[in-house]
């Protein structure tokens, strides 16, 4: 291999290629020489052969990766990846870069963005794309999915019928996951089993060869606890579960479910390979709507699957200024999840729940306690009021006292309360 004329991008690359593992002359390329045939000629005028940057192989030659390694016409390079090379070659997966960045796509991803290269921190190694290329020919390979009913879809005496909707929504959620969707979403009301539905999702994934590590997100220490005791516990014995409290991630990097409180996830995500994960589940999914979420989520590599009972919808005020689609997308749980026309993939809310019989109907009863009481009556002084979702104090002009019925008045509006 001759490295000559290679550019610093070029030796940066291979650089860190070795260093996965790649052997060049072996599984590592360096502009290798690609013959078109006559019909691919014609299909490219004026090409009778093609010389990428770089070329990625298993040990039997076969094509994993082409890179592109200029970048100075992103739009030049990208279509000349995702035409030229991948309709030659066709590669599994595409590298762009440049001595700053790395932008990745793979040709499996379905959906909407699908199309989008994405920026990565690194690249994959043999196995793992190995790993990925094998997901996916398993995801033709098995027809029927086998569903645990001892998890799910079990009888409900109250309905008096079986929890049919769990293993709907599973079939329903391995559907798409199998057809390349990269977002999801499932509307579910609260005590219909969310997370029963998630373990045995998760098990049907694992069970079949579909998915390796999976990572399921809450929001709450109390939760994560109670999905590792009380729901993967279910299946801990045959895929061990672990909850990852800080950047120990890598000591668990053979177990097969990891559980995480959004806030920790928050701190080491820049830590965990944008791969390592073939599937995010995120819990409460409505209570993770910001900036930073969103960069947490997009960081992987992997589909999402969101699970909420309470769906918030962001809504254009018609006085906004500077407001884009991408700012609409951080603040909508639909649009986060990859539904565009606000249609969840899966929906059984509170309604259809109380009028099936698996949830009982209910009336709201007002408690008052005696602050609640003083409040109402005489007033309470604060000098700010805090944002739940920015976790930022708004100072008050100057110390205030109003009634709670004016204190709802002045800072709850129908937008910001509405789901």
């Amino acid at each position: 291999m001759n490295l000559n004329e290679a550019t610093s991008t070029d030796l940066k690359v291979i650089n860190e290629l070795q260093k996965l593992g790649w052997k060049t002359g072996d599984t590592l390329l360096y502009q290798p020489q690609y013959r078109l045939t006559e019909e691919q000629q014609k299909e490219f005028t004026g090409f009778k052969s093609i010389k990428p940057d770089i070329v990625l192989q298993d040990l039997q030659g076969n094509i994993l990766a082409v890179f592109e390694n200029k970048l100075e016409d992103e739009k030049k390079a990208l279509n000349k990846l995702r035409t030229l090379y991948w309709r030659v070659l066709k590669p599994r997966f595409l590298y762009a870069c440049s001595s700053e960045r790395i932008l990745f796509y793979d040709t499996a991803w379905r959906g909407l963005e699908a199309g989008k290269f994405r920026r990565v921190d690194g690249f994959m190694s043999l196995e793992e794309m190995q790993i990925k290329i094998e997901q996916e020919k398993q995801k033709n390979i098995h027809k029927e999915i086998q569903i645990d009913k001892n998890i799910v879809g079990g009888f409900d005496p109250a309905a008096a019928k079986e929890r049919y909707f769990q293993t709907e929504c599973i079939k329903t959620l391995i559907e798409k996951y199998k057809q390349g969707k990269q977002k999801m979403l499932v509307h579910m009301a609260t005590g219909l089993g969310k997370t029963r539905i998630a373990v045995a999702l998760v098990k049907a994934l694992l069970e079949h060869n579909l998915a390796k590590r999976v990572l399921f997100v809450v929001d709450r220490i109390l939760l994560a606890k109670q999905a590792r005791d009380e729901g993967f516990s279910l299946i801990s014995k045959d895929y061990p579960v672990a909850w990852i409290r800080s950047s120990n991630y890598k000591q668990y990097r053979n177990y097969n479910v990891h559980i995480v409180v959004i806030d920790t996830l928050e701190n080491i995500f820049q830590d965990i390979p944008n791969s390592f994960y073939d599937l995010l589940i995120v819990d409460e999914c409505h209570r993770s709507i910001n900036i930073n979420r969103k960069l947490i989520f997009d960081h992987f590599l992997c589909p999402r699957i969101g699970l909420t009972a309470t769906p918030k919808k962001a809504i254009l005020d018609k006085n906004a200024k500077d407001i884009t689609e991408e700012d609409l997308e951080i603040l909508d749980t639909y649009k986060l999840f990859g539904c565009e026309q606000g249609e969840p993939d899966y929906q059984f809310d509170l309604a259809r729940g109380i009028d099936e019989g698996f949830l009982a109907p209910y009336r709201v009863l007002e408690i008052k306690t005696h602050l609640t009481r003083e409040a109402e009556e005489e007033g309470i002084e604060f000098d700010y009021v805090f944002d739940i979702d920015n976790r930022e104090k708004i100072e008050l002009d100057q110390t205030k006292k109003l009634k709670l019925e004016q204190l709802e008045r002045k800072y709850l509006s129908e937008e910001r309360t509405m789901r």
